[in-house]
């Protein structure tokens, strides 16, 4: 068996995820409705669990964790962190976020739910 080692350039990492922070709009309604059409749900005041850190994930394989902070975002990757300076109305996004202003966006960051004993049809709720 051969191993393989990749080679991952941090600032390749790092331009990616502002790139993709950056695009998410110019305002925090912006991001609420790209996020929203995205798909992706989130729990307030997890760094690593909000919309933001899972849009991330989703989209850069080469991430093995984010943490969201309403200034920077670390990046965590096989060889270390970088962080990702995070835009204004990301920012703002992200402190509505956290006081519940947008709840259409608040749910588990779990893709799938699992089984929860003692319901009658065997699912969780986790929205």
């Amino acid at each position: 068996m051969t191993l393989v080692h990749l080679d991952i350039d941090p600032d390749a990492v790092r331009n990616n995820a502002e790139h993709l922070l950056y695009a998410l709009g110019r305002t925090a309604e912006d991001v609420a409705t790209e996020l929203m059409c995205a798909g992706v749900k989130g729990e307030p005041e997890h760094p690593g669990r909000c919309p933001i850190a899972r849009y991330l994930l989703d989209r850069d394989a080469r991430l093995t964790g984010v943490a969201v902070g309403s200034d920077v975002v670390h990046l965590d990757l096989p060889g270390g962190t970088v962080c990702a300076t995070v835009p204004d109305p990301v920012s703002t996004f992200i402190g509505l976020f956290d006081i519940g202003e947008y709840p259409g966006l608040i749910g588990s960051s779990l893709p799938n739910p699992l089984v929860s004993p003692g319901t009658t049809d065997g699912t969780e709720d986790r929205s």
